[in-house]
Parts: structure tokens; sequence; C-alpha cells
């Protein structure tokens, strides 16, 4: 197996080396700095995308019933010795649909954009040999027109493209709109019996919305605390359903011996997002402090931690408490473990 995640087993596969410390370390350095060289690309890429699914999962009530769906089977057959038919659930996870993807390609998308955000379009772009003009123009070292493009282009596009296209023709090819939008929107629309009925729902309210357009207007710059801002917006306008997963205490996860572990490990994440950035060192400007500010006043709306894996605090604090199962590379297997309040001093990249 090259790389993967099995949802079933809430197994992890990386066919590369991990450095050895990591088995008793545990992956908190990787989760405070996914692009170090040290990891080397392909790990880099491989272990964060598929960690990525893993969380997906556990804040989504319709990815849950999927790999429940599974796992009744399992047991159904456990006890009885007898295959029952199915799943049905994952048939309708991967069918198309009459937006022209399916919920399986909308879930790729979502992982995709923080594979994108995080490691930056130039470098994927250059990882994937892709020919995108304007990677290396705009304040960022990237062009809005290259983050677009590597979102929608690629050898694998054809499973993650169509959604983000949906999204920028909707939004008229503005693609920063898009940019902020799309992990909030892509977050409800998992939490509700069709996700993609659900999404294109909402990217269309999201557009319609005066008080939408005016809150994109009038973003900071810096989109990890614009965020903030907008969610608040979206929420009026879209009127989206509430969170789910682990949040919802979900039945089908509740039912897995090994996701029902996963409410235990579920802190106030938001609130250790805050202190690890706290503690590596004050705020050191007006939007540093405003994020802070942000992440402290979220305490009460967990769903923000699903919904922004990949801020960077935030990926921190949910690395250290809410790890996959198990991780196994080339060379060796890391095993999920339970992280105190506050433990660390790692400085998120």
């Amino acid at each position: 197996m090259d790389f993967a995640f099995d949802a079933l087993a809430g197994t992890v596969y990386v066919n590369a080396e991990a450095p050895g410390r990591w088995e008793h370390e545990g992956l908190g350095e990787f989760y405070a700095n996914p692009n170090g060289q040290a990891w080397g690309n392909r790990l880099c890429r491989v272990l964060y995308h598929e960690t990525t699914h893993f969380w997906q999962l556990l804040g989504s009530s319709y990815l849950a019933d999927v790999v429940m769906d599974d796992w009744e089977r399992v047991v159904a057959y456990e006890q009885s010795g007898k295959t029952i038919p199915g799943p049905a659930k994952k048939r309708e996870y991967t069918a198309p649909t009459s937006h022209g993807f399916s919920a399986h390609m909308l879930a790729e998308c979502w992982a995709r954009y923080w594979d994108v955000h995080t490691r930056s379009p130039a470098t994927i772009a250059r990882e994937e040999d892709l020919s995108v003009a304007g990677v290396l123009q705009g304040p960022l070292g990237y062009s809005s027109a290259a983050f677009d493009a590597v979102m929608t282009e690629g050898k694998d596009s054809k499973c993650y493209g169509a959604p983000y296209r949906a999204l920028l023709d909707q939004f008229l090819g503005h693609s920063a709109y898009a940019a902020y939008c799309f992990p909030i929107i892509v977050y409800w629309a998992f939490n509700s019996p069709d996700p993609v009925g659900a999404y294109m729902r909402m990217i269309g309210q999201a557009w319609a919305s005066g008080n939408v357009r005016a809150a994109l207007e009038a973003r900071t710059g810096s989109i990890n605390v614009d965020w903030f801002r907008l969610r608040g917006v979206l929420e009026e306008a879209l009127d989206p359903p509430p969170p789910g997963g682990m949040l919802g205490q979900s039945p089908a996860l509740a039912a897995h011996p090994l996701y029902a572990e996963y409410e235990n490990k579920l802190v106030d994440l938001s609130l250790v997002a805050a202190q690890l950035l706290l503690r590596t060192r004050e705020p050191a400007s007006v939007a540093e402090l405003e994020l802070y500010d942000s992440l402290l006043a979220c305490q009460s709306q967990q769903d923000f931690c699903f919904m922004l894996p990949g801020q960077p605090n935030i990926r921190y604090a949910m690395g250290k408490w809410l790890e996959p199962s198990a991780v196994q590379f080339s060379n060796l297997a890391v095993y999920g473990r339970r992280s105190q309040a506050g433990e660390g001093s790692v400085r998120p990249e």
C-alpha cells in the first residue's frame, strides 16, 4: 500500500521513512511544522493530506455514517457469519450527482485545499510538475490565478477539481472570495445528509448575500483573522446544519470502538490553540493579537477547529490531541496518544 487513510481502522499509511524518535515522541513536531525539510517532500504531503481526511471524519456526521455503514457489516458478519448487502452509504458517497461531482470528490477537494494552503501553490506546482502561469507572482509568492489553477488542475484533478471549479463559477472567478469561504462552507456541507446539494446551495447563497460580500471586501488581508470574522456572517446568511461528528455526539462514531475513545480526547481545542500562541511568544502584531483574541472567543464554537484544521495554531492543537489512532510508515508505526493540556512549546509554523 503506497498511501491511504483506512477509515474503518483509523489508520494512515505512508510509504516513506519517518524519524525514529517519532515512535516514542509522537508526531507533534510534524504538526507544528508540516513543511519541515527534514521530513522530505513525500512524507510532508502524504501524512498531512491523510491526517486531514482523519479530521474530516471526526468532524462530519455524513462521513461518520459512511464509515458506520461498513462497521455495521463487519459486526453483522462477526455475529452471524453472513455478509449483509451494502455498503449503501459508500456507494452513495462515490456516486456522481447532477452537479457533476460526488461527495467523495468534494471531500478530496476539501483535503486538497489544505494541501495548497499549507504547502503553497508554488511548492505543489513544483512537486507535481505543473506549468501554472503566475506561480511566482504576487505578494505571497504566488498569484490568485496560481492558487485556483493548483486547486483545479493536476494529474489527479479528476478527483478534486470539479467542486472548486463550481465555486469559482458561482463567484464569477473571484479567487479571494472563494478561498476565504470554501473551508467554512464545505465543513457545513459535510454535516448535512446531502453534502453536494448543501454545498451548491450554500455557495449560491453566499454569493447572493450583500452582507457576505461586504465582509469579504472588508477583510484585513490576514486570512487567519478574517476566517473568524467571516464565519458569523456566513452563518447568518446560510443557515447551516449544526455541528456533527464528535461535536454532535454522532451515534455512528460512538458505536465504533476506536472512534468512541476520541470523545474523551475532545478538549477545548480553541483554548489550547490560543495557549500555544501565547506560550511561544507574546503576539507580535495587531493582527496576531486579534488572532489570539479570536481563538479565545471561539471556545464556545468548537467546530472552528474542524472547520479550519490548517490554521497553524489549530493544526498544532489538533495534532497533539487528535492525532490518528495509528500511522504506519515504511520503517515504523506511531500510535495515537493523549496529550496533556498546555503540554509542549514548539512554535507552529
